[in-house]
């Protein structure tokens, strides 16, 4: 699991001193100031590090000689912090279990069943893992056709708005295989990527965003009308956001009134403040 770099990082990144080509040297009075700074920069090295590639960004365009000042800060902050509260989830089912899927969605439905190597029937199925050595399919060998329900869910502690996954789907008789969405497991899903039909030997992969608010993730099969129909998931990848939904529940009744920069923007200097609370931002 990956969490990006943390709101203390960027907020380090914007407070920090910026390398600018047109700053002044520091007054000769400064020492004291230059000591606190030294000892906060150790405090914060992860933070600092975390930060460095906004960093870097400032400084090839500083806000002050731009003449932007404390606006560019607010932007910066803003995007940033939309794009890297996040959380990545990988399931591959190489422990040789199912990990945190299962068979509790709003179906009454069959579970899928944790296979390596090719499934056991013939002129169907995978040869092998698409990563590892396990994956998860449908086996549709009597009695399990025709048209007998599967499903595998998994519910995510933030919602999810982006998936990947590797499936394949070889045999003459294949089913239809669907991944739905829901805000709970036992609630109705929303269908959001459908496959039918004989797809060839090997695996594809598919990807998408996902708007809605959605925790719960089905994959849910319905077998063709033989037994060379089975379905196999692996390498399901899922991006989380993490906090608030990006849904607010309430509408701002009125735009947020951006600060006035505190310096002139027309004179280098080697910070930038920014003032979040003016915008409404909790951080």
């Amino acid at each position: 699991r990956r969490i990006a770099p943390s709101v203390p990082a960027l907020t380090s990144a914007l407070a920090g001193d910026l390398p600018h080509e047109e700053a002044p040297p520091a007054p000769a009075s400064a020492g004291a100031g230059a000591s606190a700074s030294a000892g906060a920069s150790e405090k914060t090295s992860n933070a600092d590090t975390d930060a460095m590639p906004l960093r870097n960004m400032m400084a090839r365009h500083p806000p002050a000689a731009r003449g932007e000042g404390s606006l560019l800060a607010v932007v910066l902050a803003v995007s940033l912090l939309a794009s890297v509260n996040a959380t990545t989830d990988t399931d591959n089912f190489d422990s040789g279990s199912f990990g945190d899927w299962g068979n509790w969605g709003y179906y009454s439905a069959e579970s899928f069943t944790i296979g390596s190597a090719s499934t056991p029937s013939s002129y169907t199925g995978p040869s092998s893992a698409f990563s590892g050595s396990y994956y998860a399919y449908a086996e549709t060998s009597s009695p399990y056709y025709p048209s007998v329900k599967f499903q595998m869910n998994k519910y995510y502690a933030f919602d999810v708005r982006e998936v990947t996954f590797a499936y394949s789907m070889y045999g003459s008789t294949m089913g239809e295989l669907r991944l739905e969405a829901s805000s709970t497991c036992s609630e109705s899903p929303t269908t959001l990527w459908t496959k039918s039909g004989n797809m060839g030997t090997g695996w594809s992969e598919a990807t998408f965003s996902i708007s809605g608010g959605y925790r719960c993730l089905t994959f849910y099969y319905v077998s063709g009308s033989s037994y060379t129909g089975d379905v196999a998931i692996d390498s399901i990848v899922a991006e989380s956001e993490v906090g608030p939904s990006s849904t607010p529940s309430t509408a701002p009744t009125e735009a947020p009134t951006l600060p006035k920069p505190t310096a002139d923007p027309t004179r280098a200097d080697s910070s930038t403040t920014c003032d979040f609370g003016a915008l409404g931002i909790q951080l």
